[in-house]
């Protein structure tokens, strides 16, 4: 569910070039924020839950928490410009 609706908000403000504004560029940028929390950050951090022990590597272990860390602040961030922008 979440690849759809986010998919079809960033396809829309690609495909149709009135729809670029400045509030529409932030919700591309939650859209996919959204999606790299749903396709990197859930699978490894439910794998973690799972097996009760870290065992994708430690490469693994420091991507998943730099994508989390930069996502995270990547949401705040666009909240605080819509904010401002409005």
């Amino acid at each position: 569910m979440v690849w759809r609706g986010n998919g079809l908000m960033v396809a829309a403000v690609i495909a149709d070039r009135r729809l670029r504004t400045v509030t529409n560029t932030f919700m591309v940028s939650l859209a996919i924020s959204d999606v790299l929390i749903a396709a990197v950050n859930m699978p490894v951090q439910l794998w973690y839950y799972v097996s009760n022990e870290w065992t994708l590597g430690e490469a693994m272990c420091k991507l998943s928490r730099y994508v989390q860390g930069v996502v995270i602040v990547n949401c705040i961030l666009t909240l605080a410009g819509i904010a401002v922008d409005r």
